[in-house]
């Protein structure tokens, strides 16, 4: 028995066990036939050759992997259907959200600045250290109490 189109993976497992209920085999010949079904009645040619390139294939895997492709071909589908093509691109247009410093800004709120450390209008260019150079790590726009660069002490030892 193959897999049906419109059927899904949950659907033909369960058909499969019930058939292989009535052959009255052992569970592992059972589990073993029944993925071999599966491997074989998925007219998905993507899911079976995953499943015959994966290594150590058991029943479980075998449901795992058709769930999963299962699903993932009914999300590309809908991501298809051009009503969700359109919202897409709607989205798209909404403006980007203000960059929270002007919100700041906008209020007239000081904070403190980690580039000065004094408070100040959350605007660059209000801030003292803009445009200065760093007496620690000679690079602009920031004070050396607020420096990042971390600085390197060196030991000297003393000879005896």
């Amino acid at each position: 028995r193959d897999k049906l189109q419109t059927e899904s993976v949950d659907n033909f497992v369960a058909e499969l066990k019930t058939l292989a209920k009535t052959c009255n085999l052992c569970e592992c010949l059972r589990d073993s036939l029944i993925h071999d079904r599966i491997v074989l009645g998925i007219k998905n040619e993507q899911t079976t050759k995953k499943l015959l390139r994966t290594r150590d294939l058991t029943l479980n895997k075998c449901i795992d992997i058709c769930r999963s492709e299962e699903v993932t071909d009914m999300q590309v589908k809908s991501l298809a259907e051009p009503e969700n093509i359109n919202q897409l691109q709607s989205k798209a247009k909404i403006k980007p959200r203000v960059f929270e410093g002007k919100k700041r800004l906008q209020s007239g709120k000081k904070v403190s600045c980690k580039f000065c450390g004094y408070e100040h209008a959350p605007d660059k260019k209000k801030c003292p250290a803009w445009g200065k150079t760093c007496n620690r790590c000679k690079e602009r726009n920031h004070f050396a109490k607020k420096c990042k660069k971390t600085s390197v002490y060196s030991i000297e030892s003393e000879d005896e």
